[in-house]
């Protein structure tokens, strides 16, 4: 997040606040790492939901979250504590890199097991995310219906379902909504995964929950995201909803920002709702309101925000564009040729890998969910997994519909099977590297960081205060060790303090309990930018600017 990418004209207030009011704080943020808010092992529920044109149980969709908690558990197992440490440019020996990956790749190919190339059409993950109720499940589901990733048996069976319910035109949303509770509530409770193509691209949804309550889990699939679709309701009542304060829909869009995602689609969605009736005046409305924000609030440019107006339930103005007599007025893009255009991040295949866990499966040997942020994976490759400095060889790739791939380059969704050392065990957070060239690992690191409203009850930002970091895939209890300097209201000059209040911008010393992977964030942007997060409520973003290894 450079400056241009972490929205920064929150008002700073410059209230003087009575010593008294400060020590009263410090004392009620000190806190001790070693209490019940020591961090340990969350267990992982991988769920399968996959649905080919076969078999309901065989193909390309999974959930790959459970329900992030942001208040973990102490753990009374003794755990192996990774120590902080960085390779010295000096003591990294030069190898070929380009020559390695080329001899697996050919390697790989005298197999008498052939494995297939990645597909040449580009990789984009695509997030969806919007209040709670807007419609992202139900356009997920029909975007996997019209690109026949779904048989009508099984939407028969979800139809069925969905009607026993009470929820009788939910039925595409089921498809997204694999779990028995997420039917029951009515409401994404996972981040959702599954694929389709165009004719130029690949696609991973990552259908995002949309309650307060699961804003953890929308972090974990906005971090992966190359484009994010804002899914807003035209209903009368429910855009004003989502929009005003305390809506998902503008903490999901500063989030996603925050997190790296430079374009955005605003699906305005239920147009075909009788109090809607595809109206151009309602449609223009909600872009006249919600533009502003986007613009002045998340910095977005107006290049980067792209409006296609929709029908989730009818599949209108998806992979068609919407007929003429149904909306006359609008003269763009459908969904998938916007899709098919729209500008991707750029990519580096040949830097050293960075591969950011998501999740583990443990079933047949040790399996890890990533995505290739950087470098190229090869089957056969060795990598060393950190924080841990454990090394682990590529024995699998699995790509889309767990097709097996030789090699895979940057923005690919990967299953990988690893071949470890026994007792060895990996987590969210963790990241698979060049064995030659790992990561940084630190737990002190100073950040420049915009901070929202605070809580009520912790209204100063001071040495002590405890909250949660989001850091891609990281979770973790985090402690502001140092309020360094706080940005003028112009933002142009630095003034030394030793606190700071909400809605402002600030220069802190942020500490972890244990070890986590970090880079500055102009080294590395997925390492290096981060969300703050305390009792459910997003409290801030940031970008490390410096590590204390």
């Amino acid at each position: 997040m450079g400056d241009e990418e972490i929205p920064d004209c929150w008002e700073d207030l410059d209230a003087q606040i009575p010593e008294s009011v400060v020590e009263g704080a410090i004392k009620v943020a000190d806190f001790d790492f070693t209490s019940s808010h020591q961090n340990n092992d969350r267990p992982l529920n991988m769920q399968d939901a996959n649905l080919s044109q076969m078999d309901h149980n065989s193909l390309s969709f999974q959930h790959y979250s459970q329900q992030k908690t942001e208040k973990p558990k102490a753990n009374s197992e003794e755990k192996k504590i990774p120590k902080p440490r960085k390779i010295e440019p000096e003591s990294v020996p030069a190898i070929n890199k380009d020559g390695l990956i080329s001899s697996l790749i050919e390697a790989n190919k005298s197999l008498e097991i052939k494995l297939a190339e990645p597909d040449s059409r580009d990789p984009v993950n695509l997030v969806f995310i919007g209040h709670v109720d807007a419609g992202k499940s139900t356009v997920c589901g029909n975007i996997l219906l019209k690109t026949e990733k779904i048989n009508r048996r099984v939407v028969e069976q979800y139809e069925e379902e969905a009607k026993e319910n009470n929820r009788e035109s939910w039925w595409l949303a089921y498809i997204m909504d694999i779990s028995e509770e997420e039917r029951i509530k009515g409401i994404t409770i996972e981040v959702g995964r599954a694929f389709f193509e165009t004719d130029s691209r690949r696609f991973t949804i990552l259908d995002a929950p949309g309650h307060k309550s699961y804003v953890p889990n929308m972090i974990s699939g906005a971090a992966q995201a190359d484009v994010a679709a804002i899914v807003i309701s035209a209903r009368k009542g429910e855009f004003e909803s989502g929009f005003e304060r305390g809506g998902q829909t503008t903490e999901h869009t500063i989030l996603a920002r925050a997190m790296g995602v430079k374009n955005f689609i605003v699906l305005v969605t239920k147009m075909d709702d009788p109090s809607v009736g595809w109206s151009q005046e309602r449609f223009e409305f909600i872009r006249a309101s919600f533009s502003q924000f986007l613009r002045y609030t998340c910095k977005i440019v107006d290049e980067n925000i792209f409006w296609v107006p929709i029908s989730g339930l009818l599949g209108l103005n998806l992979n068609e564009k919407v007929p003429a007599d149904v909306c006359p007025w609008y003269q763009g893009l459908c969904l998938f040729e916007l899709l098919n255009v729209i500008p991707l991040p750029e990519r580096n295949s040949n830097e050293s890998l960075r591969i950011p866990i998501l999740d583990k499966i443990k079933d047949v040997g040790l399996s890890a969910l990533g995505k290739v942020e950087r470098g190229t994976v090869v089957k056969g490759l060795k990598t060393m997994i950190m924080p841990i400095e454990s090394e682990a060889e590529i024995q699998e790739l699995y790509g889309p519909e767990d097709a097996k791939f030789m090699y895979a380059k940057t923005g690919e969704n990967l299953r990988l099977k690893l071949k470890v050392g026994e007792g060895v065990e990996i987590q969210p957070g963790y990241v698979l590297c060049d064995i030659h060239d790992v990561c940084n690992v630190a737990t002190e690191f100073e950040a420049d960081l915009i901070l929202f409203d605070l809580l009520p009850q912790k209204m100063l930002v001071c040495p002590g205060y405890e909250c949660v970091i989001h850091l891609n895939s990281i979770l973790q209890d985090c402690q502001v060790t140092q309020v360094i300097a706080r940005y003028d209201e112009n933002k142009h000059k630095k003034i030394k303090v030793d606190f700071c209040r909400g809605n402002s911008r600030v220069i802190v010393r942020l500490s972890t309990p244990t070890p986590i992977c970090v880079e500055r964030y102009v080294d590395f942007p997925p390492l290096g930018r981060f969300t703050l997060r305390d009792e459910d409520t997003t409290i801030g973003i940031g970008k490390i600017t410096n590590l204390f290894l």
